[in-house]
């Protein structure tokens, strides 16, 4: 699989992103998950807040609202989100079903 390892932004000072998991075969759509996973594996292995902090939950509430418009045939989604949508209800049943339990809240 072809991984991407680095990303060049050609402007004065040059931008360069290196691909810290370009040896892992994670597609390019993975990286920012794995970014996020290892921010907090290194939190909780070296005591410090994770680097993505509330942007992240941002983030992650857009995609979800994102995937319930699409469930609800396009339809806006208010943010915040203040109750559980049906696309997290889906999730959770698709838990349930793997695990014979629901996620803990």
């Amino acid at each position: 699989m072809e991984v991407l390892s680095r990303i060049v932004v050609h402007t004065e000072p040059e931008i360069v992103y290196e691909n810290p998991f370009r040896e892992y075969a994670i597609d390019d759509w993975n990286i920012g998950t794995a970014e996020e996973i290892m921010s907090i594996a290194n939190a909780a292995l070296y005591d410090r807040e994770p680097e993505y902090g509330i942007g992240g939950r941002k983030d992650v509430e857009m995609c979800i609202a994102l995937y319930e418009s699409s469930l609800l045939g396009m339809m806006p989604v208010e943010l915040p989100i203040t109750e559980i949508t049906k696309y997290e209800q889906m999730i959770h049943d698709d838990f349930a079903l793997q695990f014979g339990h629901p996620p803990v809240s």
